[in-house]
């Protein structure tokens, strides 16, 4: 029995149109998800496509299109405002559609670290950026770094 196809409700949105099927040679995006009660905010990546086995058994492996329309973060805080307030709570919003794997996560950081989401926690919901920069370890390095800005200047 084939299984019933999702309603693909609350669209990403990108370049003020709603995004209803992969670009031409996309292979990811780049986006900001809005909490349109209290405006956080948080930025994430995301594959349009994901590699399966046919079967279990199958050392082989195909290309698939990925969840990517009712993806919304790998944000444990965000999966349970949504289980709590549903989808309705939140806009999504596409900031770069990328043609290249490496470009989409190095896009991702670069946003995370313009923006700030580690140094303004209470705008932004993510909680690391990469798994390897988090709240706690960016306050204590700052803290014990001393910066000449007088090099930047020159």
């Amino acid at each position: 029995m084939a299984r019933a196809k999702k309603r693909y409700e609350n669209k990403w949105n990108f370049k003020g149109e709603a995004l209803d099927a992969i670009p031409d040679k996309a292979v990811g995006f780049v986006y900001v998800i809005t909490d349109l009660e209290n405006g956080k905010r948080y930025i994430g990546k995301k594959s349009f496509w994901s590699k399966r086995k046919l079967k279990p058994t199958d050392k082989r492996r195909t290309t698939v299109e990925s969840d990517w329309k009712h993806y919304y973060s790998s944000s444990e805080k965000i999966k349970e405002l949504i289980k709590a307030h549903g989808v309705t709570r939140f806009r999504r919003d596409i900031i770069a559609v990328c043609t290249h794997d490496k470009y989409v996560n190095y896009l991702e950081i670069k946003y995370q670290m313009l923006f700030g989401v580690i140094e303004n926690a209470d705008m932004w919901y993510n909680d690391n950026i990469n798994g390897l920069w988090y709240p706690y370890n960016y306050k204590t390095f700052e803290s014990e770094t001393d910066i000449d800005t007088n090099i930047l200047d020159a």
